[in-house]
């Protein structure tokens, strides 16, 4: 049997180590993909993480006669594992001149310890040949980087540094709240994130999911919040809750978001405050009152709620499908009409953003509202049409 041995730290694996794969299963009778611990890098995955998206990402490979197996080894030499799991070949991928001097150093190494072993390398489709993991976690944080990543890596891996980078941004705000005495224990951290996860995953809410809890929480890191009685992570910790009731399902969805939010938080104060800074978000119900005058956190919050409205149209279209979709349960005249009175409230208000960090979107935010509008009119004529 020639068995061969795929070694890395796919941290995270990419559409390059995905590529290799491929090529590497029509060579061998079996390939061992195997994390291999790195001492001088710091993961971003944990192993489990780790080997779990390579299970997943191999298991509808087309069907090659190709037995595959995901395993790791730590603390030892790659020629060493390999001959320990009688592999005759080790797969190694090469992107570029200066990636082969560097594995032919690692072969000469290899060689002496054990002239058997033959490396096979392997190079990787042109589109794919750039990728590495390293590039990857680089363009994490940054603004669109969900939209770069996941040019870069499989879908199912794409959703796993969404929620990665999801838990990266609550424990970390979890960790700002503690100069408020707060104390959240690890088991209630790994629970609150557990429902979190469930409630704002990609495959139940279209729109109102992890993606636009990231975008506002990439948003708000960017901000400078120089007013003396405010805190960044007050303000993080209600955009991570405002949304984990699906208000397309209960009407009362931004209300019990914020009693979700005030379970853990143990200073009444905190509580109160992230509660009212949620409660702003209850748009329509806001807008039946007779006065509503928002605090600048429930300014910000609305803004970066909003933000998208500012985008092109392209992006901003592309939202409304998915919050159609949110509401599939209602007919397109109540979608219609629902929609158009939400969008004739928002331009009937002084100024769509609040704020002076997000006055530059309003031009364009209004531009595209009235697009919008301009063409739901003729499917409200049509509405009124038939029922007279």
């Amino acid at each position: 049997m020639r068995t061969a041995i795929y070694a890395g730290s796919f941290d995270p694996p990419t559409n390059g180590h995905l590529n290799v794969i491929e090529k590497a299963l029509g060579l061998f009778d079996k390939l061992i993909i195997a994390i291999g611990d790195n001492p001088s890098k710091t993961s971003y995955f944990t192993h489990t993480e780790r080997i779990e998206m390579l299970k997943e990402i191999t298991s509808n490979l087309p069907n090659i006669e190709c037995e595959i197996e995901i395993d790791s080894f730590k603390r030892k030499f790659l020629v060493d594992y390999a001959r320990e799991k009688d592999a005759k070949y080790i797969v190694r991928g090469i992107r570029d001149s200066k990636n082969f001097r560097e594995e032919r150093i690692i072969f000469l190494f290899n060689k002496n310890r054990d002239p058997i072993i033959e490396p096979i390398f392997v190079m990787p489709d042109r589109s794919v040949a750039d990728i590495s993991s390293s590039l990857v976690k680089s363009l994490i944080g940054y603004t669109n980087w969900r939209e770069e990543t996941i040019k870069l890596v499989p879908y199912f891996v794409h959703e796993r540094l969404l929620k990665k980078q999801f838990e990266n941004e609550y424990r970390g705000t979890v960790k700002g709240l503690e100069k408020y005495n707060i104390k959240i224990s690890e088991n209630e951290i790994k629970d609150t994130l557990k429902f979190l996860n469930m409630t704002y995953g990609v495959h139940i809410r279209p729109y109102h999911n992890i993606n636009h809890i990231l975008h506002m929480l990439e948003l708000a890191n960017n901000l400078v919040l120089d007013d003396f009685d405010m805190d960044n992570n007050i303000l993080k910790y209600a955009i991570i809750f405002h949304d984990c009731i699906d208000e397309a399902d209960n009407k009362d969805g931004v209300l019990e978001s914020a009693k979700v939010s005030k379970k853990l938080l143990n200073q009444e104060w905190v509580a109160n405050l992230v509660e009212n800074i949620i409660m702003a978000t209850d748009y329509s119900n806001n807008a039946k009152k007779e006065y509503f005058a928002p605090s600048k956190y429930q300014k910000i919050i609305m803004d970066l709620d909003f933000s998208q409205m500012g985008y092109s149209y392209k992006i901003y279209s592309d939202n409304t499908k998915k919050i159609r979709d949110e509401y599939d349960h209602v007919t397109d005249e109540e979608w219609t009409k629902g929609r158009y009175n939400f969008l004739n409230m928002m331009l009937v208000k002084e100024k769509i953003f609040l704020t002076d960090e997000f006055k530059h979107l309003e031009k364009k935010a209004a531009e595209n509202i009235l697009r919008e509008m301009k063409e739901m009119e003729t499917r409200l004529v049509i509405f009124n049409d038939e029922k007279q």
